[in-house]
């Protein structure tokens, strides 16, 4: 890299470690897209191998509208109850939705409708997890802006872009050692050992299950822009904007 280059990328980089909200945000946004990748990265397996029905896999697939249906009633829900509450059934309702689809696969393994009730609640809140983060990065920008002096959105929504693409690389790397590690055979199709069905379960669930709840402690513990931190910071960027408005117009 040339010495620009290397100095452009040594301001973003302190850009993020030095605003403490941006990396309790990028904390939160990689811990929940880490989990849904997962999900979808073994769902294919698990309905294959342990549920034998592979043609669920296309149901579950079909559930993602109810993600685009999370993303448009946002709005609404986040008019009526806190953006905490709003996280909050973000990664509850994946939470519980996957334990119920964990049951499932022992009591009724075949089941369409458990299929579709299940990752429909799954998606709704990943839907809600989408409109929160969106309000959550121009907060970030606002609190850079207080911080430093400067917006700083280019760098604060390319973070947003790359944490999508590192969840995507990172999730390609952890299935295949994933799979690996409990002994998958792809030329034992539905004929897996019970250790394999075992570990493909703890893949689908266990580690998704732990990565949401990760993201919501972040969010409640370390992500501070919100409630009355955040009405203040609003003032106070409003104050800031009308102040430098009116500089402008004097001059």
């Amino acid at each position: 890299l040339s010495s620009a280059a290397s100095d452009v990328y040594k301001r973003q980089f302190s850009i993020i470690v030095n605003n403490d909200q941006l990396v309790a945000f990028i904390g939160l946004l990689l811990t929940f897209n880490l989990a849904t990748q997962l999900l979808k990265a073994f769902a294919v397996y698990y309905f294959k191998e342990v549920c034998l029905k592979a043609d669920l896999y296309s149901v579950f697939g079909f559930t993602i509208i109810f993600e685009m249906i999370g993303l448009f009633l946002f709005p609404i829900i986040a008019r009526k109850i806190s953006r905490s509450k709003v996280y909050f059934l973000a990664c509850g309702l994946p939470v519980l939705s996957m334990i119920a689809l964990a049951v499932c696969g022992y009591i009724c393994p075949t089941s369409y409708p458990a299929v579709i009730l299940c990752c429909a609640f799954l998606f709704f809140g990943s839907g809600l997890s989408l409109g929160t983060t969106t309000c959550c990065i121009a907060d970030v920008i606002d609190y850079g802006e207080l911080k430093f002096g400067k917006r700083n959105e280019s760098v604060t929504c390319s973070a947003q872009t790359f944490l999508m693409k590192a969840a995507q690389a990172v999730t390609g790397l952890l299935s295949g050692v994933g799979l690996s590690l409990i002994g998958y055979d792809a030329n034992l199709a539905g004929h897996q050992s019970a250790g394999t069905i075992l570990g493909i379960r703890i893949l689908m669930f266990v580690f998704p299950i732990a990565l949401c709840i990760i993201s919501f402690l972040i969010f409640k513990c370390g992500y501070k822009l919100k409630g009355k931190k955040l009405v203040e910071m609003t003032e106070q960027v409003n104050a800031l904007h009308a102040s430098q408005a009116a500089a402008q117009f004097a001059e």
